[in-house]
């Protein structure tokens, strides 16, 4: 798993929680999960945030994006348990690949607010292989 945290001067990291299977049969329906966990900086910025989402889409094993071959929600809202806010998780418990061949999800984490939307975390499950 590679894992982008303290992007852009943010301290916030995400990471996979639940990766994909090492090998997906095309169009097969799958669930990943991210955990969230948010540094000291941003608890203390988080006032001005309206809500926090994260993204998930398909890139190469490289980290090209490509088009056309994740299917599902791929947004999802971060769910904070009742008695800790500086760790969430966001599922993605939908999502099916309609393209072969080696492949990996990223998933960016993003804030916002009344100036728009910052994207301040991202990771990349590891490569796994989608079969016919």
């Amino acid at each position: 798993m590679n894992t982008l945290g303290c992007s852009l001067g943010y301290d916030s990291t995400i990471k996979f929680s639940r990766e994909p299977p090492l090998t997906i049969q095309h169009g097969a329906s799958l669930t990943v999960s991210v955990v969230v966990m948010f540094g000291e900086s941003n608890r203390l910025s988080s006032a001005s945030t309206q809500a926090f989402a994260v993204n998930v889409f398909l890139v190469d094993e490289y980290g090209t994006r490509t088009s056309g071959g994740l299917q599902g929600s791929l947004t999802s809202n971060i769910q904070f348990p009742s008695n800790q806010h500086a760790h969430g998780l966001a599922l993605f418990n939908d999502l099916a690949i309609y393209q072969t061949g080696r492949r990996r999800l990223r998933v960016l984490r993003g804030s916002f607010s009344a100036a728009g939307m910052t994207i301040e975390a991202r990771a990349d499950s590891d490569i796994f292989h989608i079969s016919k």
